[in-house]
């Protein structure tokens, strides 16, 4: 039987020569010898994380096999916040306008979160996360967000792409 749910060919090794392209591509003299990239089956909330001190990019375990075309659009937005906290230290904002200049010098549109495809959208349940008591819903796509407490100004930014309201639902979630 054919399984849906393949694994992603890329390595961590060959995600960290992704990496280090994009530092190549961005000139800059910072060299990424001790980055490491891994990923992580406990990353149910974002698809990626940054930890400039550490070096360090993790991945979630979802990027192996259901979102693995966006592999390389989030790499970049991952290493451009390693590339401005290694050239500007703390000081400078996580997705300020350092961040933003450097992923659309990449080619890509420099947004804080990504649409994920309409197809693959997911339920709480299916997340399997226990600590999450809200989800926040987009009333149009019905694109999903999840946190720990309601956050009525959060809209869908793809829907206030296109126009739309962006307006969501908030439903509390048994844990």
């Amino acid at each position: 039987m054919e399984q849906n749910n393949r694994p992603h060919s890329d390595t961590p090794d060959q995600l960290l020569e992704i990496a280090r392209a994009f530092f190549a591509r961005w000139a800059l003299p910072v060299q990424l010898n001790h980055l490491r990239i891994e990923y992580s089956y406990r990353m149910t909330a974002s698809l990626a994380r940054t930890y400039p001190r550490k070096t360090l990019i993790r991945l979630s375990s979802l990027l192996m096999c259901e979102y693995d075309d966006l592999l390389p659009q989030i790499i970049c937005h991952e290493v451009a916040h390693l590339a401005v906290y290694l050239m500007h230290g703390s000081d400078a904002r996580p997705h300020g306008p350092e961040w933003a200049r450097l992923v659309a010098e990449a080619g890509f549109s420099p947004h804080r979160r990504l649409a994920l495809p309409s197809n693959s959208r997911q339920t709480g349940q299916e997340w399997g996360a226990t600590c999450t008591n809200y989800l926040h819903r987009c009333l149009v796509c019905q694109s999903i967000r999840k946190s720990k407490r309601r956050i009525p100004n959060w809209r869908c930014q793809r829907c206030l792409d296109a126009g739309l309201s962006g307006e969501i639902a908030i439903e509390k979630i048994a844990i």
